[in-house]
């Protein structure tokens, strides 16, 4: 039997749609992340770009700050009144508060931030200093004094056992005008935490107040010591060994990319470093990776959401163009299912479904060779009417019609419908005496694969009996019932009732007639024309 149209519609719907979804579906995804993954990626590089560049100006910074204060212990370190200071004081402890007044009075016109100025003796001793209470105190072992005796020198900071605490110190040697010979060290104690003070701050709204520099928000700006310490407003004892500083260091120049980030633990930082090589430390401006993709979420929204459009947009017109194209679908499975079901009038396609010349063409073509077989099935239908009999067919077995023609309805005067829709139609309305000669004479040949030529009686709409001759002839798989192929017979049942009631007469006359001549006592004889007896 053929498929309801709305379950192959819905199939060839289906069809169609993951065919049309698939076409555009799968392109504008790849479109979409491919654009993502370009604008994450973009936003990657520009914050990366922006992190050298915030690196780069710290290290301008620091390295103008450092050289200012190098340059103003330098200088002060030759000041003749400091030199006349040391060569007159000698260690009497007038001498020495002497040179302390002279130190504070440094502090507080030249080095306003400095916590300490100091002046060590060629033996390592702390003559004289701005801090009350450090006089006395040992440097001998120190890089600054050591150092310091030589060049100006700017130490790393590290903890100062002499002060107990953190110290980066700034010294300069203070020589003789006369022959050069060591007078002492001046030294600048600077606090550590100053160093953040003079990086690149970023402000809240991501802005530094120099527009030629970029600033990325929320960035994290620290200095890496000598040691590999942190130094931030405060000295942290946390080791720095990550990728950045090491390949800084390595290669002399700025580094920009990802690592494991060192402050907080199971998340990935997006950072710049960039040597400071005259004081052997590093630079870093490090943000959160997820921070250096924030610039890229608005766009990848707007991204998606248009993808998402785009999708809806494509799955709207494919179910427009599948609705479109599906009409000429339904219109065939109606037709077809119209014509099976026996309704001829519905069997042609209306022509206005067509969407283009060759789908008309299609349907015209079509409809044309329907016409054909619905007249030559016509012309059919007309001539087996025209026999006088009935033209049948059965299925083998259950004995259920599967055709009549309508000359059945005026020989017996049950309706055609009545026939195929009965159950045993035949077998209940074969005559009481003739039944089982007519059900086991077609059993038997059906079994043994013969035609049949039979006379009966049927009993017809008004109860009399019909007498027909019936011929049928078996047919293997020539019908298809319920799906599946059947043996059935096929027939022409023809009225003789008139004919058998005429010979039933004459066989009546003539056993009468022979009757009479037997009981008869004259002698009969018959001649023929010839005069024999």
């Amino acid at each position: 039997m053929m498929e309801k149209s709305p379950s192959l519609c819905r199939r060839i719907s289906r069809r169609l749609i993951l065919a049309l979804l698939g076409a555009t579906l799968v392109p504008a995804t790849a479109v979409v992340w491919v654009a993502a993954n370009r604008a994450s990626q973009s936003a990657y590089d520009e914050t990366a770009r922006m992190l050298r560049i915030q690196a780069a100006d710290a290290r301008r910074e620091i390295n103008g700050f450092v050289h200012n204060l190098r340059s103003m212990v330098a200088q002060a370190s030759q000041d003749p009144r400091l030199r006349d200071l040391l060569l007159n004081t000698g260690r009497a402890s007038g001498g020495r508060d002497t040179l302390s007044q002279f130190l504070s009075a440094a502090v507080s016109a030249y080095f306003p931030s400095a916590r300490e100025t100091f002046v060590i003796d060629p033996a390592g001793a702390v003559i004289a200093s701005s801090v009350a209470g450090r006089i006395g105190n040992d440097c001998s072992a120190s890089d600054y004094f050591t150092k310091g005796s030589q060049s100006a020198f700017v130490s790393d900071v590290r903890f100062d056992p002499v002060i107990g605490g953190h110290s980066w110190v700034f010294a300069a040697p203070v020589k003789s005008a006369d022959n050069g010979a060591l007078l002492g060290v001046l030294g600048l104690r600077i606090d550590p935490g100053v160093v953040a003070a003079i990086t690149v701050t970023p402000s809240p709204d991501g802005q530094n107040g120099d527009d030629r520099i970029p600033v990325v928000s929320r960035a994290r700006i620290y200095i890496v010591s000598r040691g590999g310490e942190m130094m931030t407003d405060s000295i942290h004892r946390q080791t720095i060994d990550t990728k950045a500083v090491r390949i800084a260091r390595r290669s002399g120049r700025v580094w920009a990319g990802s690592y494991p980030s060192p402050l907080r633990r199971g998340t990935v930082a997006l950072g710049a470093a960039v040597p400071i090589p005259e004081l052997d430390w590093v630079v870093v401006v490090e943000t959160d990776d997820d921070a250096a993709m924030a610039a890229a979420i608005p766009f990848k929204k707007t991204l998606y959401a248009l993808g998402g459009a785009s999708i809806l947009f494509a799955f709207f017109v494919a179910m427009l163009v599948i609705w479109s194209s599906l009409k000429p679908v339904r219109a065939l499975v109606h037709a077809e299912e119209t014509l099976v079901a026996g309704d001829r009038s519905a069997a042609l396609m209306p022509e206005d479904v067509s969407i283009d010349k060759n789908t008309l063409t299609l349907i015209r073509n079509r409809n044309r060779v329907i016409q054909q077989v619905l007249h030559a099935e016509q012309r059919y239908h007309d001539l087996v009417d025209e026999i006088d009999g009935i033209a049948w067919e059965a299925e083998v077995g259950s004995w259920r019609f599967l055709f009549v023609n309508h000359r059945a309805e005026a020989i017996l005067g049950y309706p055609c419908e009545e026939w195929l829709s009965e159950p045993g139609f035949w077998v209940k309305h074969l005559h009481p005496v003739d039944r089982s000669r007519a059900v086991q004479t077609y059993l038997e040949a059906s079994i043994a694969g013969k035609d049949v030529a039979l006379d009966y009686r049927m009993l017809a709409a008004d109860g009399r009996a019909v007498w027909l001759h019936d011929r049928a002839r078996l047919l293997e798989g020539q019908a298809i019932v319920d799906g599946r192929p059947v043996r059935i017979f096929r027939g022409l049942m023809t009225d003789i009732s008139a004919s058998h009631e005429a010979r039933e007469s004459l066989r009546d006359s003539e056993r009468r007639s022979r009757l009479v001549i037997e009981a008869s006592r004259d002698a009969i004889v018959a001649t023929d024309s010839a005069g024999h007896v």
